[in-house]
């Protein structure tokens, strides 16, 4: 069992809600204010409970159905008996049934005869936080959502008694747990609730003494005692991580609209339990119960285990079979039970398995019980559900097949798939038939590929007929369709049921291979490969040498040889639907008797840099084999022109029509399969230039060798040499640095940590050449506490240009067009007025001095003051001494 609240698991407990089971307990860290906690009881209020009719004089198990069936139909026919049967199958009618129910566990389901569909309420998520009050029927193989029309419905549940009560034409379901709150409330309910017409009815107060709040407790209709039987069950009382586990082992009958204790008149029951797996046995007479789940709590620690026991329930007595009853399925509970009429067997499928834990395991084995002996028949199913327990599981005797549907697949998980059993899906669904090549016929009648038919549910036949030269692989099953014998090697094929069935046909399987080296000498290495077409992947690879099958199954093979000789091999190949080829013609490979020097190649050109609409000669030598063979290529692409030589040297003769690089490479190959390259760039120059240009350097400075954190740093790039002009350039450094190209030749950087930083160059010309400058280092400093580094405005630029440059110069534009309208202004007025002194009339603003040889000599002896020189004058009280 999961316990819930805050994310904490608890180790075991009640599994419904989370676990398998489909029933959590949801333990939540519940804080309460006082040192009381309490309970409120959330059970709706009781409604006036309807008119029902009294009980019916059952003649027989027949008799009883009859009087339930809507006028105008039959039996249904699960309930008929007859000494055939057929082989039980399950099918995945998931896809065909519409939109059904979320995922859930631990819903309650059965099959109303009186109103002629299956009927689910209530169930959980797979996280154990909420339950569900929703109503849905199943009938004619599509699921409907019946929860606006069907009234007022019990509160939201899971694990609740839900069972068809034949004798009063209705459905019956009793308790249930909830979670509420997100989780954090639990109620064991111990109401009583009806579904007839549509509609739910509560019939608490009407219904006599009811057993106690309680859930998962097992029941059936027991027609041969014409009442709902019922038994154990579990509660559980919980808060603040701290709680406890209630099992029962009561035996309660419901008839007549009345709850009845039988327990003291049953004989020794089955122990105390709880999800029990029951369903009657119309072919034996009798109610059979087997297994169950018992367990309690102490504290937070859970103990419990599985049941393994057969019972019967007949003439109102429990008699254990344990011990005569063969094939006992072992220690299981909450598994999905019922008869299926066409097996003529209970089928059980599924539920818990040991051990009692937090989520116990969950199993997927199909058992029928017939003739008091249990059979495991899990190994004949073609598919089967998922492991799950806590499944809804019923009778559909209107469509005629058993219907499963969701499910606990562990803690935490929640199944919303729906499955019929038999083989049998819905009736009136859509077959498609295709297939890769060649014609599908169906019951005789030729269908085109891609034919969709509407066809009745129940054994039909398809058959192909291959197009020439197709191999048939098989039928590929997919969409639900339930085949018998499926996927098998037969262009004939009876089906059970609807969906898509495609022939599936492939071209023969055909395999190639060969060795990278023909002659390889002794040490060399050799690889063997090979591919494989048409069959069915994926396909496995095996070699052979001289006859004999080896070990290896890689593809590519890589070997080296020891021995001189020769070796013949071939390459196996087996597809997935078991079919063979061999690789024709046969590989061999010569190994020689010495170890061959390695292969070299050196190419020369009579330039490296030659003038436009000149030729060049490339000159390859070759060493370390023989029987050499050359291919030349220029700028990728081969040159058929250039001879082909077989001595050690081989030469080509390359026209440059345009400047610019060409790329020359040559590869040899020598009589033992190896090949080697090589490779060399001419660069090519315009007539205009005087000869090669000088090779390609850069430069970069920086304008400091230290910064703090976050401050910019300028760099400037200085390339040479090369064709200019210089497309771009790119700066990088180990932190913060760019590797975009730049158009300008300045960059600044700003480094996000400290530490010693290395900044390159490069530069590139217009023939693509580059050069990388040396690494300038920049010593990173952190910013000093309390201090913030912020960055200049005119640090930035402005595509390349520093900003200070561009906040500058137009203030020098300005302040020149002022000087230059005072200079005119001046000329205008002409020579300024004589002062009282000889000398100039003052004028605010700066005095312009004169150069020395234009200044009139000072009577003192000093240096005269650049002005005229005029008539004498007395010293005056400020003259200068």
């Amino acid at each position: 069992m999961k316990l819930i609240g805050g994310g904490a698991h608890a180790p075991g407990m009640v599994r419904s809600l989370v676990g398998p089971r489909g029933l959590a307990l949801v333990l939540g860290f519940l804080l309460v204010a006082s040192s009381t906690a309490a309970w409120w009881d959330t059970t709706a209020a009781p409604s006036t409970p309807p008119n029902r009719p009294g009980p019916r004089a059952l003649e027989s198990v027949h008799r009883m159905l009859e009087q339930t069936v809507p006028p105008g139909e039959e039996l249904p026919p699960s309930w008929g008996m007859s000494s055939a049967s057929t082989p039980v199958a399950w099918q995945d009618v998931s896809s065909s049934v519409g939109t059904g129910p979320s995922a859930r566990t631990g819903a309650g389901m059965t099959y109303d005869a009186h109103d002629g569909y299956v009927v689910l309420f209530g169930g959980e998520n797979g996280g154990g936080t909420s339950s569900h009050d929703d109503t849905w029927t199943f009938a004619g193989g599509t699921w409907s959502n019946i929860t606006s029309t069907a009234g007022s419905p019990p509160p939201a549940r899971a694990s609740p008694l839900m069972t068809y009560d034949a004798r009063d034409g209705v459905v019956l379901l009793f308790g249930g747990l909830a979670v509420t709150g997100g989780g954090y409330w639990l109620n064991d309910y111990a109401d009583t609730w009806e579904f007839s017409g549509g509609h739910w009815t509560n019939i608490t107060s009407s219904a006599g003494t009811p057993p106690s709040g309680r859930f998962s407790m097992s029941s059936t209709f027991d027609p041969t005692d014409h009442v709902v039987l019922a038994f154990g069950g579990e509660n559980v009382a919980v808060i603040n991580l701290i709680g406890s586990v209630t099992m029962y082992s009561d035996t309660w009958t419901f008839s007549g609209g009345l709850w009845n204790d039988i327990t003291s008149s049953v004989g020794a029951p089955p122990s105390a339990r709880a999800g029990s797996n029951i369903a009657y046995d119309p072919a034996a007479g009798y109610v059979l119960l087997y297994g169950g789940l018992w367990e309690t709590l102490s504290g937070t620690v859970l103990s419990g285990r599985e049941m393994a026991d057969t019972w019967w329930f007949q003439s109102g007595s429990w008699t254990n079979r344990t011990g005569s009853v063969a094939g006992d399925p072992g220690e299981l509970a909450l598994s999905g039970i019922a008869w299926d009429g066409n097996a003529n067997s209970v089928v059980m499928f599924g539920g818990c398995t040991p051990p009692v834990s937090q989520s116990c395991p969950v199993g997927n084995a199909t058992w029928t019980y017939n003739g008091g002996t249990w059979t495991n028949v899990t190994s004949t199913m073609t598919v089967a559900p998922a492991p799950r327990a806590s499944v809804a599981m019923t009778n559909d005797s209107r469509d005629g097949y058993l219907l499963l549907f969701g499910g606990s697949c562990g803690a935490g998980c929640a199944t919303g798939d729906t499955w019929t059993e038999n083989g049998r899906s819905p009736s009136l669904l859509t077959l498609t038939l295709s297939s890769s090549c060649g014609q599908v016929s169906f019951n005789g009648v030729v269908q085109p590929s891609g034919a969709s038919l509407t066809v009745p549910a129940g054994k039909d036949t398809a058959a192909l007929s291959l197009c020439s030269g197709k191999v048939f692989v098989g039928w590929n099953v997919t969409g639900g369709v339930a085949a018998s014998p499926p996927n098998v090697l037969t262009t004939a094929l009876t089906i059970w049921a609807s969906g898509t069935l495609t022939a599936w046909s492939v071209d023969p399987l055909t395999v190639t291979a060969a060795a990278s080296s023909p002659t390889v000498g002794l040490g060399a290495s050799d690889i063997l490969s090979g591919s494989a077409t048409g069959g069915v992947p994926p396909v496995r690879y095996l070699w052979s040498l001289n006859g004999t099958n080896t070990t290896s199954t890689q593809n590519p093979w890589t070997l080296s040889y020891a021995h001189a000789g020769n070796y013949t091999y071939v390459l196996w190949a087996t597809d997935a639907q078991g079919a063979t080829a061999r690789s024709r013609p046969t590989i061999t490979v010569q190994v020689l008797g010495f170890t061959p020097t390695p292969l070299t190649l050196n190419l020369t050109m009579t330039s490296y840099y030659a003038p436009s609409g000149s030729s060049q000669v490339g000159t390859a030598t070759a060493s370390g084999g023989t029987s050499y063979t050359y291919a030349w290529y220029e700028n990728s692409t081969p040159i058929s022109s250039c001879p082909v030589s077989t001595s050690a040297s081989d030469s080509c003769t390359f026209p440059f029509p345009h400047g610019g690089h060409y790329g020359i490479s040559v590869s040899v190959s020598d009589q033992l399969g190896r090949s080697t390259p090589s490779a060399t760039v001419v660069t090519v120059y315009t007539p205009t230039s005087s000869g090669p240009p000088p090779p390609m350097t850069a430069g970069l400075t920086s304008n400091t060798t230290s910064a703090y954190v976050g401050e910019p740093v300028m760099f400037t790039v200085a390339p040479s040499g090369g064709l200019p002009p210089y497309s771009y350039f790119v700066l990088d450094s180990s932190q913060g640095g760019n590797s975009s190209p730049y158009t300008h030749a300045q960059i600044t950087i700003s480094f996000s940590a400290p530490g010693s930083v290395q900044v390159k160059a490069w530069a590139y010309d217009s023939a693509g050449d580059v050069a990388s400058s040396s690494a300038v280092t920049i010593t990173v400093e952190p910013v000093p506490t309390g201090a913030a580094v912020a960055t200049p405005f005119w640090a930035s630029s402005v595509d390349g240009v520093p900003v200070l440059v561009l906040l500058i110069l137009p203030i020098a534009v300005v302040l020149a067009l002022f000087a230059l309208v005072i200079h005119r202004r001046r000329g205008r007025q002409g020579p300024p007025p004589e002062g009282p002194y000889g000398g100039e009339a003052y004028a605010p603003g700066p005095a312009t001095p004169a150069w020395p040889d234009q200044m009139a000599p000072d009577p003192y002896g000093g240096t005269g003051y650049g002005v005229p020189p005029g008539p004498p004058r007395a010293p005056g009280p400020y003259s200068r001494r």
